[in-house]
């Protein structure tokens, strides 16, 4: 099954044209890294994919979804409950703990609840369990980054979007957030991630390039 079918898809801003008729498939529990310069479009793409930016000309599909013809509460919805985002700088909330962070996308949507049993798998992991209750402005930048993957995976979404989730960490945890995006695409869920690191780029099954507008 395929999450993503994405034809002819362009992207202008002014008279400057970012994406150039591209086309992406994604499957089922597949991980593709988008690797391309500064400025080649890629955080264009990403937040295209992530329906949050609804600027684009042709056809994108995500989950069986014509994307054109979804509302901006439809949008929301989807986001919500069937996508997960990881951002470079975390985007946690310091004032929280650990688990107040990760639970947030349960609070958010009103038909889910924790499902317990998931969430401390997620917890071992990430290798995070003894800070569950740590206020997340006293963590590394990597235990961060843990974090914020447990929380956009909290809600089994069908899609998970990484934006240069590796840009601040070490080898050692950058091995450590590729350990838990395998784990994740083997319960079936799909992982886009935008890198300049080849090295954890490599990793992915697919690896796609942005040049010139469009993905080679």
């Amino acid at each position: 099954m395929n999450i993503i079918e994405i034809h002819g898809l362009s992207r202008s801003f002014g008279t400057r044209q970012i994406l150039n008729s591209v086309d992406l498939t994604l499957q089922k529990g597949e991980f593709v890294s988008i690797i391309g310069k500064s400025g080649s479009g890629k955080s264009t793409l990403i937040n295209i994919i992530g329906l949050l930016d609804a600027g684009f000309t042709g056809s994108y599909q995500l989950l069986g979804e014509d994307v054109i013809k979804l509302t901006p509460k439809q949008c929301a919805k989807i986001r919500n409950r069937q996508l997960g985002f990881v951002f470079q700088m975390y985007q946690l909330i310091n004032s929280y703990t650990v688990k107040d962070n990760i639970l947030l996308p349960v609070l958010y949507s009103k038909e889910k609840t924790v499902d317990d049993a998931y969430y401390r798998c997620l917890l071992e992991t990430l290798q995070i369990v003894h800070l569950e209750h740590t206020m997340t402005v006293n963590l590394s930048g990597g235990e961060k980054q843990r974090v914020a993957i447990a929380r956009a995976a909290i809600n089994r979404p069908s899609l998970i979007i990484a934006d240069e989730p590796t840009g601040n960490l070490d080898a050692e945890n950058t091995e450590k957030v590729m350990t838990m995006f395998h784990y994740l695409t083997q319960q079936d869920v799909s992982v886009i991630m935008v890198s300049h690191d080849s090295d954890a780029a490599s990793q992915a099954d697919r690896i796609l390039k942005l040049e010139g507008g469009k993905l080679i």
